[in-house]
């Protein structure tokens, strides 16, 4: 299963469908739901509209034969988990509040990186295609 940077959960889903006959899009739809793994992974606390946009992370994965829908969606939290430890979003949110007087959340950070294409550069001056106050490619999946 390759899931491409980009992609709306919705998007996502179709790809699912297509690559797995165990997983119907509507079946990963009704199980994408942040207050589904909200215990597990607290970054999803605060999630708007319940929603897992954002934070499934693009990749190739290998899940074998028969996956269930949150068999691929935890695969691809642990990802954005793995990824989102290392990011420095402590620094981000200090040079945001300097900047421009706004406190911001690492949620906040996720959801204005979110729009590569839409925008050139992020509040901390960095661009959008790589994560706020780091030099690495940024690890979101939808826009």
């Amino acid at each position: 299963l390759t899931i491409p940077e980009g992609l709306t959960v919705d998007q996502v889903a179709d790809r699912v469908a297509q690559a797995y006959d165990s997983i119907s899009k509507e079946d990963f739809l009704n199980q994408a739901k942040a207050s589904n793994y909200v215990d597990d992974y607290s970054f999803l606390k605060g999630a708007a509209n319940d929603s897992l946009e954002g934070f499934l992370f693009p990749k190739t994965y290998s899940l074998g034969d028969s996956p269930t829908a949150d068999d691929v969606i935890r695969a691809m939290l642990d990802q954005f988990k793995t990824e989102y430890k290392s990011l420095d979003f402590a620094s981000c949110e200090a040079k945001i509040k300097e900047r421009y007087g706004v406190e911001m959340s690492d949620y906040d950070i996720v959801n204005l990186a979110r729009g590569p294409q839409r925008r050139s550069t992020c509040a901390c001056g960095l661009g959008f295609l790589q994560p706020p106050c780091r030099q690495a490619r940024w690890p979101v999946l939808s826009q």
